[in-house]
């Protein structure tokens, strides 16, 4: 899958399902570059998480286990659950008023990542 085909002016909280099938088929495409076949155990789904999102910060989430398991997320692991989580973070009013009044140069999503994985390391 190609990067371009991602649109880079959409927000996950304005994407639909096009949008997130597009990026949902980039970052399988990455998530499969990492695969190791000769680990016993391989599960390489944080570091192309985190290229995806510095790709597409406004679209794509960080996602690590950390933030996973203090939000409650239970294995399986679904990259379109966790973003349709964040979606309904970022879509929210207070969240997002909270958001928008920082004084961060990164996009909300970011933001909200930064916060999240600052409050689950307490």
């Amino acid at each position: 899958m190609d990067l371009q085909a991602v649109p880079t002016d959409v927000r996950l909280e304005d994407a639909d399902g096009t949008v997130l099938d597009l990026a949902g088929r980039f970052y399988e495409a990455l998530r499969h570059l990492f695969l190791d076949p000769e680990a016993e155990r391989s599960d390489p789904w944080v570091a192309p998480a985190k290229l995806a999102a510095r790709k597409r910060p406004r679209l794509m989430p960080v996602r690590d286990g950390l933030v996973r398991r203090y939000l409650g997320i239970e294995k399986p692991y679904s990259y379109r659950r966790d973003w349709e989580i964040y979606q309904r973070f970022m879509r929210d009013e207070q969240i997002r008023r909270l958001l928008d009044d920082l004084p961060a140069p990164d996009p909300p999503l970011r933001v909200l990542d930064v916060a999240l994985w600052t409050r689950a390391r307490r």
